[in-house]
C-alpha cells in the first residue's frame, strides 16, 4: 500500500499544490488541503480514473458543500433555521483504502 500512498501524495501535490511532504494518511481533503466544490469534483474524477475506483456509492453532499446559488440555504442562514450538518472527512487513508478495493465505501476484500 506504500506505493498507492506515494502515488496519492504525488497526485495531491500535482492537482492541488499541497506539498507531498506534508501529506500523511490523516490529511483531510477539505480541512487540510482546502479543496471543495468543482475543484474536489475534478480531483475525485482524476482519482477514480487513476486508481480505477468505482465512485457510484459516493455521496458528495456528505463530505462537501455544494457550489452555486442556494436560495433556501441563504434564507435558512439569515433566519437561523438550523445549522449546517457536520460534513464527514475524507482522509488520504480513505483514498488509499478505496484505491485498493477499487470501490468507494467498500472495505478491502469486500465485493
Amino acid at each position: 500500500m506504500m506505493d498507492i500512498f506515494n502515488r496519492l501524495a504525488n497526485m495531491i501535490e500535482t492537482e492541488t499544490g499541497y506539498s507531498k511532504q506534508k501529506v500523511s494518511r490523516e490529511t483531510r481533503l477539505y480541512q487540510d488541503i482546502r479543496i471543495d466544490g468543482d475543484d474536489v469534483e475534478s480531483f475525485l474524477y482524476k482519482y477514480s480514473e487513476l486508481f480505477d475506483v468505482d465512485m457510484s456509492r459516493f455521496e458528495f453532499d456528505c463530505y462537501f458543500n455544494s457550489e452555486g446559488f442556494d436560495s433556501i440555504a441563504i434564507i435558512k442562514s439569515i433566519f437561523c433555521f438550523g445549522r449546517r450538518p457536520k460534513l464527514d472527512d475524507i482522509t488520504v487513508e480513505m483514498l488509499e483504502r478505496y484505491a485498493v478495493s477499487h470501490k468507494w465505501g467498500s472495505e478491502v476484500g469486500e465485493s
